[in-house]
Order: C-alpha cells, then sequence, then structure tokens
C-alpha cells in the first residue's frame, strides 16, 4: 500500500497573475508536472489560492461503460482510455485520472497522457478563475511575444510558422517569447493582456517567459516570397480568429476538441469572445518569409507601420 501523504507533491504556481495550488500523488505525474511547470513555480503563492488536486490511476481493466455525472471519458492516440473523475470539495476540486493504456505505449504516449492532464487542469483552472474574478480569462492557438512592454500574437492554420517565429524572436534581444502554441488572455478594465502558458509547443517550457504585457497586435500569418501586412477587414476579424480563440469549457468527448463538436450553447460563448477580442485589439493580416523578416518594422504596425516591404 502505498502512502499517499508520502508521496504527495504540492506546487505552488503564478498563472496569469493568479495563484494556484497544485497538489499530485502520482509520482510519474508529479515529475512531469515539477518539469513543465518550473517557469511557473513561485512560492510566494499563499493559502487563499485557488486548489486543485489531481491523480492519476492506471489500470487494464475496462473503464466505465455508463459515464456518471462529474466524469468524463476520453479516447486518446492509440488504444489509451482515459476517464477523468471530477468532485468538488470544499478545499478545492479534485481530478482523479483513470487511465487504461494500450499495451503498447511508450514513453511519447505516457508523456502524452501527462500533457493532457496538465491541459485539463490549465482548463479547469481558468474556469475557476471566471467565477470567482471580475477580470476574464481565455485560451488563443498562438505564439505570443512581448516588445517593448507590449505583447504580440501570430497565429494562424497549423504549419503557418508559429513555432518558427517564436525561435527566431528568442534570438531577439528586446524581445520575451511568451508561448508558441497556447496563450491565456485576460481582459479587465484596463483592456487585454497576454500572458505564457505551460501547454503544448515545440520550445521547451523552461526556456519561455512566465510575464504578461498588454495586447496591442493580433497577427494572422501565412507565408510567402514577399513580406505583406495589412489591417484585416471588419468582415475577416471574427472568422480569423473563431479557428484560434479556445473559450475556458469543460472539455468533451474527445481529447483533440473540434467545433463541430461545441453544443449550441458553446458555440455561441465561442463567437462572442472572438467577436469580443475583435472589437479591441488591432488584428493584420501578415504575409512574411519567416526568415530576415522585418520584425522592428512588424511590431510597428499597430502604429501605422509598412504595409508592404
Amino acid at each position: 500500500m502505498v502512502d499517499h501523504a508520502k508521496t504527495m507533491k504540492l506546487l505552488k504556481l503564478n498563472l496569469a497573475g493568479a495563484g494556484l495550488i497544485l497538489t499530485c500523488h502520482n509520482p510519474e505525474l508529479a515529475y512531469f508536472l515539477e518539469e513543465e511547470l518550473s517557469s511557473f513555480r513561485d512560492d510566494r503563492i499563499n493559502g487563499q489560492s485557488s486548489r486543485i488536486a489531481v491523480d492519476l490511476v492506471e489500470t487494464q481493466n475496462p473503464l466505465f461503460e455508463r459515464i456518471e455525472l462529474g466524469e468524463n471519458k476520453f479516447l486518446l492516440p492509440g488504444k489509451t482510455e482515459l476517464l477523468i473523475e471530477y468532485r468538488e470539495r470544499e478545499d478545492g476540486p479534485v481530478l482523479t485520472m483513470h487511465a487504461r493504456l494500450d499495451t503498447g505505449a511508450d514513453n511519447s504516449a505516457r508523456r502524452f497522457l501527462c500533457s493532457f492532464i496538465l491541459n485539463h487542469c490549465l482548463n479547469l483552472f481558468l474556469q475557476i478563475q471566471n467565477r470567482r474574478e471580475s477580470r476574464h480569462f481565455l485560451m488563443m492557438h498562438a505564439c505570443g511575444v512581448v516588445v517593448d512592454g507590449g505583447a504580440f500574437l501570430f497565429t494562424g492554420a497549423s504549419g503557418a510558422g508559429k513555432s518558427t517565429i517564436a525561435r527566431e524572436l528568442m534570438n531577439m534581444e528586446t524581445a520575451m517569447v511568451l508561448g508558441d502554441d497556447m496563450i491565456i488572455l485576460v481582459s479587465d478594465q484596463q483592456g487585454w493582456k497576454a500572458f505564457g502558458s505551460p501547454l503544448g509547443g515545440d520550445i521547451p517550457r523552461a526556456e519561455l517567459k512566465n510575464t504578461g504585457a498588454p495586447l496591442k497586435a493580433i497577427f494572422v500569418i501565412r507565408q510567402a516570397a514577399k513580406v505583406e501586412c495589412r489591417p484585416l477587414e471588419r468582415a475577416q476579424i471574427i472568422p480569423s480568429l473563431i479557428t484560434a480563440v479556445v473559450p475556458v469549457l469543460p472539455l468533451k468527448f474527445t481529447a483533440n476538441q473540434k467545433m463541430a463538436e461545441y453544443d449550441r450553447q458553446s458555440l455561441d460563448l465561442l463567437i462572442g469572445e472572438a467577436a469580443m477580442l475583435a472589437s479591441a485589439v488591432p488584428c493584420f493580416s501578415l504575409v512574411l518569409t519567416l526568415r530576415d523578416s522585418p520584425w522592428k518594422e512588424i511590431f510597428m504596425t499597430h502604429k501605422g507601420g509598412i504595409a508592404n516591404g
């Protein structure tokens, strides 16, 4: 019998300027979380912060055929199944993950499982913050960078170059890269801010900055031989953002939730959040070469910089 009190790992985290105390009993998952969240640890976080307890229980038995209230079943790559039990307690929510791993699962599959659990924990944390705070939280698939005190986001289809841009800008002395896949956006009375998140991407989390800054512009990117940057027409903005905005909602059905899987209420929220963002932040179409792009001029576009080059 494992003594959970002795194996429990407690992580104090600062995410988008809000505190989270995360506890974990499973040693493998705890090691993964420590590694992925190292840049977000903050021992100054106090007991008033949000709390989430998470545990991973592996089984070879088939998972429950009938899903009860507070449970979600997910099919992961291969034949791995994951059943997530969600329970509310006075000291915070408890997530228990029951995993039935594919018999051929290797280390990469196990890391994907841990990464999915981290995604679920962050989603739940932002749901809690939306209920607690006057600030509004959502996420966005984008590369994020802070330059001269302002945040800029680069979003686009898979393969458009988000991670390449992040690596390019890591060599720029005046730039701080927030992430190359998922960025946390927060709205308050002063406007929108962008923050780094510990989710996804090709760049190791330890190399990214856990900071935030006022959001100055969003660029919808594609690659070509000639650099061109123009404001998006109003009719283009919401369709361009709707595929990038990730509302803070309970995950349903599958690991990689598609727009077709949103129910009507969730889809209305998605459209509303894209519209809210579009009305407050300048959005541009950016065609670029990725290599040797005029970054200084690009970051000035929200002040009337380059139209083409």
